[in-house]
């Protein structure tokens, strides 16, 4: 039978309304785009929707899974990233994020 498909459920999606979504999970920072990028494309091939973005104050390109109003949604995601293998950061600023240029 083989391994089964990645669990694309809400692997990564918000946990709620996105306009109060002040959580989320971060997977890496990164000076240079290429490594946000790879990493982005491992967590997409795991079946997560990551997305790189900046936040004000940092030039770092932020690689984040998810958006949730509730931190105990958020940390269940964190869960299941360490398990496939990922770093996995519950974050407080997900309303200040911005895409990167």
């Amino acid at each position: 039978p083989g391994t089964p498909a990645p669990r694309r459920d809400n692997a990564g999606r918000s946990g709620g309304n996105t306009a109060d979504a002040r959580f989320a999970i971060q997977a890496g920072a990164f000076r240079q785009a290429r490594g946000a990028e790879e990493l982005a494309e491992r967590l997409r091939r795991a079946g997560f929707e990551p997305r790189i973005v900046v936040v004000p104050g940092s030039d770092l390109r932020r690689v984040r899974v998810g958006r949730f109003a509730d931190a105990a949604a958020a940390a269940e995601l964190a869960r299941r990233l360490r398990a496939a293998g990922f770093t996995a950061v519950v974050v407080d600023d997900a309303g200040s994020e911005r895409a990167p240029r």
